[in-house]
This record gives C-alpha cells, sequence and structure tokens, in this order.
C-alpha cells in the first residue's frame, strides 16, 4: 500500500502544471503568444492574488528555445504589479530548461496596459474578464 501511495505522490508531484489546474481560462492573445489563467488557483494574500499562469508561444524563441511557461505569478492590483513566485521554462520536446522557485529576490514588474501582462492582471483583478474564454487546458488548446 506505500508503494502504491508513494508512486502516486511520485505522480502527482511530477505532473505538468497545467494537468494538474482544474479551471483554466485563456486571457489574451496576441502575434507571438497566448496566456492562460487557471481561476481556481486564485488565492488572496493580503494585497496579493496568487495565480497559476502559462504562457505559451506560437514559436520557440530561436535563442532560449522556450515554448512554454508555467508561472505562479503574485498580482498586486491596485498598485498594478506582478512577482514570479515560480517559473519554468520548458522547449518545444518538453524538457525543462529553466526552474526557479521561491526566488529571495522578488522583483515586482509593473503591468502596462494593452499588453500580456496587463491583461492578465486585470483578469486576476476582476477587472476585465469579458474576452477571457474557458479552456480544458492550455496544452492542448487551438486559439
Amino acid at each position: 500500500m506505500r508503494t502504491i501511495l508513494g508512486l502516486a505522490a511520485i505522480a502527482a508531484l511530477s505532473a505538468p502544471l497545467p494537468a494538474a489546474a482544474s479551471d483554466w481560462w485563456r486571457v489574451t492573445t496576441n502575434d507571438t503568444s497566448t496566456a492562460y489563467i487557471d481561476i481556481d488557483s486564485l488565492k488572496t494574500d493580503g494585497p496579493w492574488i496568487r495565480a497559476e499562469h502559462t504562457l505559451i508561444y506560437r514559436s520557440p524563441s530561436e535563442q532560449t528555445r522556450v515554448k512554454t511557461v508555467h508561472a505562479r505569478v503574485e498580482f498586486n492590483c491596485p498598485k498594478r504589479v506582478s512577482r514570479y513566485r515560480l517559473f519554468r521554462a520548458i522547449d518545444l520536446d518538453g524538457r525543462e530548461l529553466h526552474n526557479m522557485t521561491d526566488p529571495d529576490d522578488l522583483a515586482e514588474h509593473p503591468a502596462q496596459k494593452n499588453t500580456i501582462g496587463g491583461d492578465v492582471l486585470d483578469f486576476v483583478c476582476g477587472i476585465s474578464r469579458e474576452r477571457a474564454v474557458r479552456v480544458a487546458n492550455p496544452l492542448t488548446d487551438r486559439p
């Protein structure tokens, strides 16, 4: 029984981030990428709202080979800034290229209007959700 529970725990921990989420929304898209948020992951902690976020590039970057980014991001709605708590960059073959968890430096990134970051912040903060579309899984969505 312990072996089965151990294998189940390993499988759960190694599952890709989007597969573990339950209510993904395509928030915005532009010429280069599409952004998704798991609305069930939204958790408030003081002025911050934490969310699971996936960004999928239309084509992998020629320099970095990154195709997909899975991140746990915190948003401060009044300040219009975000900061990363987890960041995983994945290539086209599904290989992890970069993994950052709980960084010591929680740099705040401003979210500009009419950008992917600004649209994601507006969705998370409940400011603008009318263009968002519910999807089963970001990795299989075809916008």
